[in-house]
């Protein structure tokens, strides 16, 4: 197979993934952030990936790796995650006039708003010359997935959840000598939202809520916006590797609709000045920017262990103002106030022989969430990774990689109330518990063409 055979193969299978990954959902990590963007590094709890421990899937994170590859190969990631968000039962919430909107008489008892989710993605890479490589991905970075029943607790601040999207990334890799690479690549990112609550027309037309008389909102919208990666990798020496690597910030000017949904024996009430009619809208979504540092390090023939932290600027996201097209519709703020966070892993590999390579890692993140303003929506707390896995090489061309990965979350606990600002005025007070699990497979190919 010629090279511009092998490109244009390696071309014709990313695309054919684009669908698909547009179609998946997607969980987060310290805030609306995917865990890891290639299923291979997950038998590490994701360390390594800033130093290419695992195949070009590392790429995503650090575009240096790729020269440490098959200078012509496709990979194929696929993670299918189950998780559930518990609420725990008892919780209490009320609205801005102090009534008591438990109508159901249950609390929170029996909430889920969890999601099983797929998450695809594909990387590929062509080699221009001995010291130049080009590749490409598709994946899927950030999102969230939580739905709670319509007539939860929290339903006026929140009950569906959701943010979707899918980076195209090509890069070029660069070998300046035999111990450094450096590379760069542009990242073409599509995002879309889509939120949902519930109105309380009761307490806004008679002061009195029933839920009868509750209505419902929902936002969506998406857009297409332009970002940038670098990353340097460096060996001193035979047994060791050194990775940094810095993906930017993406702004989103997010366009699109809201939907109210109005009790039709309310509907002349609440709509008599204008407001509560479906608008356009806008809105801004920020992807902060990430800084990556990885060490990885031979420790016998047999047996390495790899290392990273990465960094991610989650205080990009203040706020979510949601403009209203009607002049008479007031413009919707959430407040979040998020904070920078750090995550930090270790795996081990060991190789156990020329076809099987056992991994094994774990970790700890910290939530980028601060508990003045820990919300439903997100309901991130503080977690650690335990995870295994193991890379099995089929053929000369062929290797697959398998991995399990759990997550232990702390216990988060929402206590949203009107006294912190606007963006409860009108939803009301809510506290409950939340309680987070998840488990995730993976299964990786990669194959060299």
């Amino acid at each position: 197979m010629t090279s511009s055979h092998r490109l244009q193969t390696s071309t014709t299978l990313a695309f054919s993934l684009l669908t698909l990954a547009l179609c998946s959902h997607s969980v987060y990590g310290g805030g609306f952030g995917l865990d890891g963007p290639g299923s291979a590094a997950m038998g590490n709890s994701y360390a390594g990936q800033v130093t290419g421990a695992h195949d070009l899937s590392d790429s995503y994170i650090n575009p240096a790796v790729l020269t440490e590859f098959s200078k012509d190969a496709v990979v194929s990631s696929n993670m299918l995650l189950d998780y559930t968000i518990k609420i725990d039962p008892g919780a209490t919430a009320q609205t801005a006039t102090s009534k008591n909107i438990d109508l159901l008489g249950n609390g929170s008892s029996g909430t889920d708003g969890g999601n099983t989710a797929f998450i695809p993605a594909l990387y590929t890479a062509h080699a221009l010359s001995e010291k130049t490589s080009v590749g490409f991905g598709i994946s899927a970075p950030w999102g969230i997935k939580s739905t709670y029943p319509d007539q939860w607790i929290g339903r006026y601040q929140a009950i569906n959840s959701e943010i979707r999207s899918l980076d195209l990334t090509p890069v070029v890799a660069y070998q300046v000598s035999t111990a450094l690479s450096i590379a760069g690549g542009i990242n073409l990112q599509y995002l879309e939202a889509n939120m949902s609550n519930a109105i309380d027309f009761g307490s806004l037309t008679t002061g009195d809520p029933s839920f009868s008389a509750d209505g419902k909102a929902e936002v969506s919208g998406n857009s297409w916006a332009p970002g940038y990666q670098a990353g340097l990798l460096y060996k001193p020496n035979e047994s060791t590797r050194l990775g940094i690597a810095y993906r930017s910030k993406v702004h989103h000017d997010i366009k699109g609709d809201t939907d109210f949904t109005v009790p039709t024996a309310l509907v002349a009430a609440v709509t008599a000045g204008g407001a509560f009619v479906d608008t356009d809208v806008s809105f801004d979504i920020t992807t902060p920017e990430q800084f990556n540092l990885g060490w990885q390090q031979k420790l016998s023939p047999q047996l390495e262990w790899v290392a990273e932290a990465d960094y991610t600027r989650w205080s990009r996201v203040k706020s979510l103002v949601i403009d209203s097209g009607n002049p008479n519709q007031p413009d919707d703020t959430t407040v979040f106030n998020w904070q920078n966070n750090w995550r930090y892993t270790l795996g081990l590999n060991y190789f156990y022989n020329n076809q099987l390579t056992l991994r094994s890692g774990l970790g700890y993140e910290e939530t980028a969430i601060t508990e003045k303003y820990f919300s439903p929506r997100v309901p991130i707390a503080n977690k650690y990774f335990l995870s295994f896995g193991s890379r099995y090489q089929i053929s000369h061309r062929l290797t697959l990689d398998i991995a399990y990965l759990h997550e232990f979350f702390e216990k988060g606990h929402t206590n949203l109330n009107i006294a912190n600002g606007s963006s409860n005025l009108y939803r009301g007070n809510l506290t409950v518990d939340n309680q987070i699990n998840l488990n995730a497979l993976a299964a990786h190919l990669q194959f060299a063409l």
